[in-house]
């Protein structure tokens, strides 16, 4: 996943709509597995 402005030129792309959840995929031994939530920012 990337966050604009990023150059996408090369690549095959969709854009996803303007949201305020997202889901993040980790393996189970990564700390942050551990969290219910995870805040950026």
């Amino acid at each position: 996943m990337f966050l604009e402005p990023v150059n996408t030129e090369g690549f095959e792309y969709i854009r996803v709509k303007e949201s305020d959840h997202w889901v993040l995929t980790m393996r189970a031994d990564d700390p942050l597995a551990e969290l219910a939530l995870v805040y950026c920012g």
